[in-house]
């Protein structure tokens, strides 16, 4: 414990470097700053070189340059050339304007910055090491080489490169270094799909150092290439995330009340809701209640349903093969700007905007949806050319039920029954598909109650069978993999394998194990589980293994299994990927007691018995309730 002291002043080196650590507090924050102020430059070409193991960036831009005149204030605090009086910010139109940046940046790290400006001749450089400064110098008298080696710039344009990160820093370096690459890597994506997004006519590569190879690896390498904003940024978006991802499209663009909106939709829906943007003027908003507005249109559309010429459950109805398969959410981009600038729009006013524009896009597609009441007119919508899909035959068909990977043991006030062990009689069973149930409730009365005799049986084993998978995945001794007699191939894009790269080792504690061949992955064992199922195909597998892995990303399910122990088998399978949980539950119920099967008193007694030891017994494995109060008889 520190002994306690007087109050006093920090020294001004320790203050600036703790407030150094405010600006940057991660190495895609450095890469934020400087593509951003290559974007202030007016840059069209940006690039990005990364060494993830030295923790060194380096940003090259074609921008404006720097007048030699001010190369001696550049990464000097409080010094700008964006900003003059405080009158001036409603005008900034720059990402920066404090003079902070650079001058953060310089205190933990060495730090160079080579430019030349387009009125000039001469190249000139500064250096900054952990803010010790030197003076400006020429070109000339520049040494430098390997994966950082800086070129003469011929035009205009400004080279920034920061190597050593925290080295003065070492808690902070050691807690950066201990962050994965991988997210790392998927971070600064993020920041460049987003500069990107505004600046759809900048062309940035994205290089990471290999030192293996001792290689560059190109990470992102986006030229604008179409006249049409809405095509660049499906461009922008295919060359981020992959075209698997994004494998058809619809550009959308619209008009209404003074509101304009560009962008795309995907038309094959996905495992997560993170490829969902919305911005307004040029940035990226939260929006919350429009992205829950649009995901329940489309979920209200039935986007997510499977075709039926896909065969995913074997003897399973149509309606039950629907939505299995988790692919449920929209990708889209939506870009939206106020024609009258500094013009105050409400949220609820851009939420049915977008939702409008979102319904014609499906009805466009063939779904049905509600359309409601105009809010105020159609809005003037174009939409690019699409095979229509066909709808899905009409019908009455079993209503959605929750997630029974979310395990919410919430249902009416059963709990207060006083249905448990030993405080319970058998009456009877009823037209051969219930159990009717009689048993003291907690006000002293008597209370009756139905229960579901095939959700009773299917919440029984389907316990019994996540606990007997769980305890192989914890078992140190036990290797679920079992090779398969043709190995499982398919395509995925280059940030799909790094995901398969980073998640590898969970994967493999479910039994999946695979090797990675370019852009193409090759299943070559599974557990016995997914073996059993003679309807397995290689699209079927991507779409599980890679909604899995999106799940982990997102960090919706543990990657990291090894902390639990058998008795945490419970807690433990919300973990579970979510096409083992779909397959145990359908187990459990192709196995169950079935309506219509007479079952003996004591086959009832011991049925009973077995949900009350049960962890949640009031729901079966597909979330419909097991147990119905009728009535209290006093």
């Amino acid at each position: 414990m520190l002994s306690s002291g007087r109050i006093r002043k920090l020294n001004p080196q320790v203050s600036s470097e703790l407030r150094s650590q405010t600006i940057f507090n991660s190495l895609a924050s450095v890469v934020q700053e400087l593509l951003r102020n290559s974007l202030d430059a007016q840059a069209k070409v940006v690039e990005i070189r990364l060494d993830l193991d030295s923790l060194a960036v380096q940003v090259a831009d074609n921008g404006v340059g720097i007048p030699a005149d001010d190369m001696s204030m550049v990464g000097e605090r409080y010094h700008t050339s964006k900003l003059k009086q405080i009158k001036d910010l409603p005008f900034i139109s720059t990402y920066g304007y404090r003079g902070e940046a650079l001058y953060a940046l310089g205190l933990v790290s060495r730090l160079s910055i080579v430019s030349k400006s387009d009125s000039g001749d001469v190249t000139f450089v500064r250096m900054i090491s952990y803010n010790s400064n030197t003076e400006v110098y020429d070109y000339q008298n520049y040494t430098n080489d390997g994966f950082f080696r800086v070129e003469p710039i011929k035009k205009n344009g400004t080279i920034v490169t920061a190597t050593g990160l925290y080295c003065n820093l070492p808690v902070r370096r050691q807690q950066i270094r201990a962050v994965s690459q991988f997210k790392i890597i998927d971070e600064i994506r993020h920041i460049v799909f987003q500069s990107l997004v505004k600046f759809p006519d900048v062309s940035i590569k994205v290089l990471r150092l290999d030192h293996d190879s001792l290689n560059p690896d190109i990470l992102i390498n986006y030229s604008p290439s179409n006249t049409r904003k809405t095509d660049n940024f499906a461009c922008i978006f295919r060359n981020i995330y992959g075209k698997s991802v994004l494998p058809k499209f619809h550009t959308l663009e619209a008009e209404q009340r003074g509101l304009q909106l560009t962008g795309f939709v995907g038309t094959d829906p996905v495992s997560s809701k993170r490829f969902q943007y919305i911005f307004f003027n040029g940035s990226l908003q939260g929006y919350e209640t429009t992205r829950i507005a649009v995901n329940q249109t489309f979920k209200e559309s039935r986007f997510g349903d499977i075709p039926e010429s896909v065969s995913y459950r074997t003897g399973e109805s149509p309606s039950k093969k629907r939505s299995r398969l988790s692919w449920v959410w929209p990708v889209f981009l939506v870009c939206i700007e106020s024609v009258k600038k500094g013009a105050t729009i409400e949220a609820d006013e851009i939420t049915k905007f977008v939702v409008k524009v979102f319904k014609q896009f499906l009805v466009s597609q063939g779904f049905q949806v509600d359309s409601g009441p105009s809010v105020f007119g159609s809005p003037r919508i174009s939409l690019s050319p699409s095979k229509r899909r066909k709808t899905s035959p009409s019908g009455d068909e079993e209503p959605r039920v929750k997630k029974s990977d979310q395990l919410d043991s919430t249902f009416l006030n059963v709990a207060e029954s006083g249905l448990t062990s030993g405080n319970y009689r058998i009456v009877r069973q009823l037209d051969s598909k219930f159990i009717l149930v009689s048993s003291s409730n907690n006000l002293g009365g008597k209370v009756l109650l139905v229960i579901d005799q095939h959700a009773c049986d299917e919440r029984i084993k389907v316990e019994a069978l996540f606990k007997d998978f769980i305890f192989l995945v914890l078992d140190a001794h036990t290797n679920l993999s079992l090779r398969v007699v043709e190995p499982v191939t398919f395509a995925v894009s280059s940030v799909e394998v790094q995901l398969f790269e980073e998640y590898a080792e969970n994967l493999n504690k479910f039994g999946i194990r695979f090797i990675i061949e370019g852009l193409t992955i090759v299943v070559t064992h599974m557990p016995q589980i997914i073996l059993e199922k003679s309807d397995i195909d290689a699209d079927i597998l991507r779409r599980w293994l890679l909604s899995h892995v999106n799940d982990l990303k997102e960090e919706s399910k543990s990657a990291i299994v090894d902390t639990y122990s058998i008795n945490d088998w419970f807690p433990f399978v919300r973990h579970l990927p979510t096409f083992l949980i779909d397959i145990i539950n359908s187990k459990a119920c192709h196995s169950s007691v079935v309506f219509g099967e007479v079952l003996e008193y004591s086959e009832m007694e011991k049925m009973v018995r077995q949900l009350l030891h049960c962890r949640l017994p009031f729901q079966c494995a597909h979330g419909r309730p097991s147990i119905v109060p009728l009535v209290n008889i006093q």
